[in-house]
């Protein structure tokens, strides 16, 4: 009877405690999108600035959709551009509260890039990054992603990932008749292609670890084989197949 009473006790003092939830609401992060200023570069043609702000959008693009960047607004901009070989005037750049300002100039040449760019630290007043870069005139989005990177990691400390690609199998077509193709997209869903016709089933793309190659299983004539896409040239071979002992 006395335990009785005990338990009873325990039951109408503690229901409250033995059920009682722990909650805890997050309304929002403590870190602020860095503010950043992106200039236009430097040109030596029309086509060159035309160039040159494609390449600004894919930098401003990038960095935005990152979430740790905010960048800014032209209308808030002093100056469009600045000359490359000149100090910007930091005074002016704070008023925007840009962190980050980006400047450079863009020369094209026998079908050829030729870019250079700066990145300071309006704060400190400090030149984080001066670099060069050439590549094929064709391949401006490229270099947009590669200098996207270099900002990101030298800012943020951690690698970048903006001049990545994603290999995949397409399908498409009825149930009864599905067409499988490899195809290759840049992380931000540009230059999509399809690096197979379809006529056979292509499965498990890879990169290899230089990501200019991707490995893939394909079946011709019902006989499983894997190929080694080479993505500079578009040629493709392969390098095993596989026996009816493989399966």
């Amino acid at each position: 009877m006395i335990f009785m009473k005990y338990f009873l006790f325990l039951l109408f003092f503690y229901p409250f405690s033995i059920f009682a939830e722990l909650r805890i609401d997050i309304t929002q992060g403590n870190m602020d999108p860095i503010p950043v200023a992106i200039l236009e570069f430097n040109s030596n043609s029309k086509e060159a600035l035309e160039i040159s702000s494609n390449i600004n959008q894919v930098i401003s693009n990038n960095l935005e959709r990152s979430g740790l960047f905010s960048v800014l607004p032209k209308k808030l901009f002093f100056n469009l551009t600045i000359p490359f070989e000149e100090k910007p005037t930091f005074s002016d750049w704070k008023i925007t509260t840009a962190q980050g300002l980006v400047h450079g100039k863009l020369k094209i040449k026998n079908d050829k890039l030729d870019i250079q760019f700066r990145l300071w630290d309006v704060l400190s007043q400090k030149q984080m990054v001066a670099q060069k870069l050439t590549t094929e005139k064709n391949n401006w989005r490229r270099i947009a992603h590669v200098i996207s990177d270099i900002i990101y990691q030298r800012i943020t400390g951690e690698s970048g990932y903006f001049d990545s690609r994603i290999v995949y199998i397409s399908e498409s077509g009825p149930k009864s008749n599905r067409k499988k193709r490899l195809a290759i997209i840049d992380q931000d869903g540009a230059n999509h292609k399809f690096l197979t016709d379809g006529s056979y089933l292509a499965l498990t793309p890879r990169f290899s670890p230089a990501a200019q190659e991707v490995a893939y299983l394909s079946y011709n004539k019902r006989i499983p084989r894997i190929f080694l896409l080479d993505l500079e040239y578009w040629d493709s071979k392969s390098f095993r197949r596989f026996s009816r002992n493989d399966i």
